[in-house]
């Protein structure tokens, strides 16, 4: 390439080409116009103009300069030579001779080095052979996605086609090189020359692991549709065989989705057949009226087991199999909703066949009253426990008075529980109901004060609150348990109505809850703190249980709850949740975590999770640059109970413009009693380009908060 040549100037204004060599400010001509201009001309008969210095060349879009030139007016045909450059909005090339007809816009540039815009790429050609502009063939040519004077990748083809109309290059007997190594070789290959989806073969990825043994993926993208695409991925597991996964995406005016399926025929290591089905998509039938379906199988109970990638997807007990349709009214809503699972451990929920659910929100007496309703009534199936009907009605009404000091907000519900029972429990009633009125009074204050902290003129607030809440208890003993479990306190918690999810119980209450918030605001209303700490009085035992022989609970208090958000920095966080027994002495739950995040590529994560007699967990994960290209990048998840590793990986990174490396050792449990898993992870990525060997960038996004992540498919990759 040309020193100082328009594309090393326009292209390399900064590394990653932050300037764009096609942009030009000289007037175009009408179309079909031929505008010439030079320092000096000289006419040959009545057609035919010799020009030199500075000759420039403008029709249609397309503008040539060159130092000489000899132009034929009545076949408008030019003939080039010496620093020629031809520009359109699609490329730039430049060479030491042209020839090419105006007209027809074909011609061939010698010697030629060119650029595209829509990738950044660019390269040399020994021939630059110019179809009309939109195919062009480049002969004994490079192609790179890396700036001027670096060729850290390269294509090299005896010949490439590049396709503007349809946005795909071809090339003939191509090679890879990377760092002037050879990587890989082809007779035939081809590439997108946009950010448009192509179909065609992505590159394979391979590695090896202490589960599966050496592992080998070729992923076919085909491009169906605009709407329509589908991502096909042969794998071959040396200890299982070949797992044939697909992924069908589907966008239409009135809805979408993604199926995924995966077939494995006999397996080797347990001789069946291992198979997978997922399916969502979304709808809308009218504009009121949407719906969303959710469905999943597995063949077999061990198929995360076998083929999950972390205790995530092992964790996992039932699979959904959901239909919801909604229908949006003018201040109301109507959703029926049909469930049903899977069941891969334990004892399967409940199905619900169906469950019909109604809202509706409003105002009274000139905004004076809000008020709310719900209404549910739903039909709940098993095979091996008490099933029928549940109907639950709950209406609200509340009046909310506020200033800019104090807020005071009285509430009154009325809940009305109705079930039809099939067989019930001997002696037990097959058609229970309950009416629980639920009384509230909320209540808060807010005191807040300028204050100069740090060198910054601050705003402190003191927000104290109180919550009364009142319940009656009443009789549970013939009501069954459908859908309901007893929450966990948290901070929000502490302001809830009932401590039951589900209306199969209503906890009794007669509690105070006393909280403090305090935060600091800087001028502009960013919040830098948010501290918040509450517990509950109680001033009755509480009768209803979650199961109906369990004794009551006799407390005189809750649990301590704090919660902490903190921006300690620009770019360094935290957040904290803690929970304090005063009966056991101990703290029951806590979570701290500690972020930094400078960019993409100076991050540090840290985070401690306990609970108490069953979790204690720490978790650090960290990109952070060793040279201006180089990082390291790892995590440990470890668990301190179990005296175990969960997840941790560790490795390096290599990262720039035009090409990224990065290698990992994995190790990793699927089940917390399994034995360890081993992997040797690695990918290079040709920007631009394609990518070689695992998806290792998915699991760094995956196991470091605030590491980036690629697009689903990158399908145009």
């Amino acid at each position: 390439m040309i020193a100082g040549s328009p594309i090393n100037s326009a292209m390399a204004a900064d590394q990653c080409y932050a300037a764009n060599p096609f942009a030009t400010s000289r007037p175009i001509p009408a179309p079909g116009v031929t505008q010439v201009t030079a320092d000096e001309s000289e006419t040959f008969g009545n057609d035919q103009i010799q020009m030199s210095g500075h000759v420039e060349v403008l029709r249609d879009g397309t503008e040539i300069t060159a130092e000489t030139l000899f132009y034929d007016q009545k076949t408008e045909t030019v003939d080039g030579e010496g620093g020629v450059l031809l520009r359109d909005s699609d490329m730039i090339m430049e060479g030491t001779s042209l020839q090419m007809n105006l007209l027809s816009d074909a011609g061939t540039i010698e010697n030629a080095s060119y650029a595209l815009r829509e990738k950044r790429a660019r390269g040399k050609a020994v021939r630059i052979i110019r179809h009309g502009d939109q195919r062009i063939d480049l002969e004994q040519a490079s192609f790179t996605t890396c700036p001027p004077g670096l060729k850290d990748w390269q294509l090299l083809a005896d010949k490439f086609t590049l396709d503007q109309q349809a946005g795909v290059g071809t090339a003939r007997n191509m090679t890879i090189k990377l760092k002037g190594l050879p990587i890989f070789y082809t007779p035939y290959a081809s590439f997108p020359l946009s950010r448009e989806r192509k179909t065609g073969f992505l590159a394979p990825s391979y590695g090896s692991s202490s589960n599966d043994g050496t592992e080998l993926a070729t992923p076919f993208y085909w491009n169906i549709a605009p709407n329509y695409d589908a991502l096909i991925t042969p794998r071959v597991l040396e200890k299982r065989g070949l797992l044939t996964e697909v992924s069908f995406r589907h966008l239409l005016r009135k809805n979408s989705g993604i199926t995924n399926l995966a077939y494995l025929p006999s397996d080797d290591l347990t001789g069946e057949d291992r198979k997978a089905f997922f399916w969502e998509m979304d709808g809308k039938l009218t504009s009121r009226l949407t719906y969303n379906i959710d469905y999943n199988y597995v063949s077999d109970d061990q198929y995360f087991e076998d083929f999950g990638d972390d205790l995530t997807d092992t964790s996992i007990t039932h699979l959904r199999r959901q239909v919801t349709a909604n229908y949006a009214g003018k201040g109301w809503r109507l959703r029926a909703n049909f469930e049903g699972y899977q069941t891969i451990t334990g004892t399967r929920p409940y199905q619900r066949l169906p469950q019909i659910s109604f809202f509706t929100d409003g105002d009274l007496a000139n905004g004076l009253l809000e008020y709310e309703l719900n209404a549910e009534t739903t039909w709940f199936d098993s095979d091996t426990q008490v099933d029928g009907s549940r109907v639950d009605i709950y209406p609200q009404l509340s009046m909310r008075h506020e200033r800019s000091a104090y807020f005071v907000e009285p509430s009154l519900g009325l809940r009305y529980t109705r079930y039809d029972l099939n067989n019930q429990t001997l002696g037990l009633d097959d058609s229970p109901d309950r009416f629980t009125p639920i009384v509230s009074l909320d209540t808060g204050l807010f005191f807040e004060r300028d204050i100069d902290a740090w060198g910054l003129g601050l705003l402190h607030t003191l927000e104290p609150r109180a919550f009364y809440l009142y319940v009656p208890e009443r009789d549970h003993s013939d009501i069954p348990r459908f859908d309901t479990n007893e929450q966990d306190i948290s901070y929000s918690q502490l302001f809830s109505v009932n401590r039951f999810s589900g209306p199969d119980r209503q906890g009794d209450a007669n509690q105070l809850t006393l909280a403090l918030t305090s935060r600091m605001l800087t001028s502009g209303g960013s919040e830098l703190l948010k501290a918040s700490l509450g517990q509950i009085i109680y001033f009755e035992d509480r009768e209803v249980r979650l199961l109906n022989a369990t004794a009551p609970d006799n407390d005189s208090t809750s649990e301590y709850v704090a919660e902490v958000d903190a921006r300690l920095s620009r770019n360094l966080s935290t957040r904290a949740t803690w929970q304090w027994d005063p009966d056991l002495e101990a703290s029951t739950k806590t979570s701290i975590s500690l972020a930094y995040h400078r960019d993409d590529n100076h991050i540090i994560n840290l985070a401690y999770r306990s609970r108490i007699k069953n979790l204690e967990q720490t978790d650090l994960s960290i990109a952070w640059p060793i040279t201006d290209d180089w990082s390291f990048i790892g995590r440990s998840n470890y668990s301190l109970r179990e005296k175990k590793s969960l997840d941790s990986f560790a490795g390096f990174e290599y990262d720039s413009c035009c090409w990224a490396f990065r290698m990992v050792s994995r190790h990793w449990v699927k089940d917390i009693t399994d034995d360890m898993n081993h992997a040797l992870m690695f990918q290079v990525e040709l920007k631009g380009l394609t990518s070689l060997g695992n998806p290792v960038r998915d699991l760094l996004a995956d196991g470091i908060l605030g590491y980036p992540l690629e697009n689903d498919f990158n399908p145009g990759q």
